[in-house]
């Protein structure tokens, strides 16, 4: 098979409900020919994605744009919607052209809905997958600016256009999409790996493992996560002073309000089409970070916290080994802490139309208990930890569905094709 699988670069998300289903497929199908579409960097796909693969480096979708992991830049985000449907029936022709042009067997998405237009435009069967879709999300937070109204209309076009939408549990219920199909939540599996890091980052045996984790979207909330008796903090590198606030700085950047743009739609940069040729104007993206000021030059050092770098771990096998995660509302951390039976601390996001239906299925699920953002950098972090430690355990979940998930799309091969099918 020669599958074009396209992930949405907002956050990591969609990363970790799509590697899954990638490698199981590729357990099933070695011969499997992958192309990633995706703005997330090489590096983030390969520590998730198993063999080899070739990536072509660009926006997919918008996803939203962000102040950081809690907060929608709604001014920002309205305007790279219209950035990105400019031309849209040019820019659905051209990606289809680009599809002929490599010979693609079919189109799998989690969950840009560009790639799934110009599939069915090329006519190559597309899946979709995800707990979520952009046109739900953009109804949430864009419906009443101008222009959104047709924008919105593409997008659940391009999604109905899909062969089926897999929705992997807990998803909302799209009720608006024609091809639904619900398949059981998806995880990958990381080690327990917890004796290991002990011993490399000498800490004491009967320490708590606190895990930050906050999507791979970056997070500008203010503040310094309290010191607490025989716990040590795992967080990410920006997170390893977090004593400066009062200057405007956390963990070296700027907590300023200004966008987090991973990929943006400034259509400087060509996308490489097939061979290396660079495509038509309208198919070209630029790669953007924020600017920040530095941290001044001494920064705290705490023998309570050590980075994912410091770890040396992947982030699965760093969840498989702590003793709480603490995250904000997604799919990816409630699903895969439940597979590994690993409580959380979640800090709510009553906007974020996903809330309702991971939050029910968490509190079923695993164990779990909501704080609010001031929380986390105040003294009560501490009682209600020790409270979440106390509620009695509940066994992990069994999270099969990227086998599933890999059995259908092994499904969609053109006639004459070897399945693998196990």
């Amino acid at each position: 098979m020669k599958l074009l699988a396209t992930i949405s670069h907002h956050g990591l998300g969609h990363l970790a409900q799509a590697a899954p289903v990638l490698n199981s497929l590729r357990a099933q199908q070695p011969d499997l020919e992958l192309t990633i579409w995706s703005g997330l960097s090489f590096e983030a796909l390969q520590a998730r994605v198993e063999g080899s693969f070739e990536h072509r480096h660009a926006a997919a979708d918008i996803g939203l744009i962000m102040h950081d992991a809690m907060r929608v830049d709604l001014p920002a985000s309205h305007l790279a919607f219209k950035a990105f449907h400019a031309d849209w029936p040019q820019r659905i022709a051209l990606e289809a052209n680009w599809m002929r042009a490599r010979a693609f067997d079919l189109v799998f998405s989690d969950v840009a809905y560009l790639p799934l237009a110009a599939a069915a435009h090329a006519e190559i069967d597309g899946i979709a997958l995800c707990s979520l879709n952009w046109q739900d999300i953009a109804q949430a937070y864009l419906a009443q600016l101008p222009g959104m109204n047709l924008i919105l209309q593409q997008i659940g076009d391009a999604y109905a256009a899909a062969s089926v939408f897999l929705q992997p549990t807990p998803s909302m219920p799209m009720p608006q999409l024609p091809y639904r199909l619900t398949i059981p939540p998806i995880s990958g599996q990381g080690s327990n790996r917890r004796r290991e890091l002990i011993e490399k980052l000498a800490l004491p045996t009967n320490c708590k493992l606190a895990l930050i984790g906050f999507g791979g979207v970056a997070y500008a909330g203010k503040g310094r996560l309290p010191s607490i008796k025989d716990v040590v903090w795992l967080a990410p590198e920006d997170w390893q002073s977090r004593s400066l606030s009062d200057y405007g700085i956390v963990g070296g950047k700027s907590t300023a309000p200004a966008p987090f743009l991973p990929v943006s739609c400034t259509m400087e940069q060509p996308c490489c089409g097939e061979s290396g040729k660079k495509l038509p104007r309208r198919g070209r993206f630029s790669l953007s970070t924020t600017k920040v000021r530095q941290a001044p030059s001494k920064c705290e050092a705490r023998a309570d916290m050590f980075s994912f770098k410091q770890a040396g771990l992947s982030f699965l096998d760093l969840l498989a080994s702590c003793d709480v995660l603490i995250t904000k509302v997604g799919y990816g951390s409630f699903v895969e802490a439940t597979a590994h039976a690993v409580p959380v601390l979640y800090i709510d996001r009553p906007d974020w139309p996903e809330t309702p239906y991971l939050t029910t299925w968490l509190c079923e699920n695993g164990n779990a208990a909501v704080i609010e953002e001031s929380d986390l950098f105040s003294p009560r972090l501490e009682s209600q930890l020790r409270e979440i430690w106390q509620q009695p355990s509940k066994p992990a979940i069994h999270a099969d569905g990227a086998e599933q998930a890999a059995r259908r799309l092994l499904a969609h091969q053109k006639p004459g094709q070897a399945t693998g099918l196990k």
